[in-house]
């Protein structure tokens, strides 16, 4: 799964998660919904992230696109909680890798983190 996410792909590893986060949990621990949701971020703006060993600026729009769909279908549970609110305007923000809202996002350090907790 960890070496799915350094190539930043999606599909495996979300693949990987439903096989082996059990869905009463992935449903009933905030914890494991935090991680997910995260997930999702770290997709969203994979083709900007400088862990990224092929940028690709140019699927920011549809990764945005899949981030948009997400958090319009099982993120939405979480839009009520603060720690999230403010990334659900993410889909709308033009150049986000420069926002200061989400700066953080884009650094290797936040990437790490992720890692470690996956």
């Amino acid at each position: 799964m960890l070496r799915a996410l350094d190539r930043g792909e999606r599909e495996e590893v979300l693949r990987l998660w439903d096989n082996f986060v059990p869905p009463l949990l992935r449903r009933s621990d905030r914890n494991a919904q935090k991680l997910e949701f995260y997930l999702h971020i770290f997709f969203a703006i994979f083709p900007l992230h400088p862990t990224n060993p092929q940028p690709q600026p140019s699927g920011k729009v549809a990764a945005m696109h899949t981030f948009k769909s997400y958090l319009e279908g099982d993120g939405a549970k979480l839009a009520v909680t603060p720690e999230f609110l403010a990334y659900y305007a993410m889909p709308y923000v033009p150049d986000i890798s420069h926002h200061p809202s989400f700066k953080e996002l884009f650094t290797h350090e936040w990437a790490r983190a992720l890692k470690t907790r996956l």
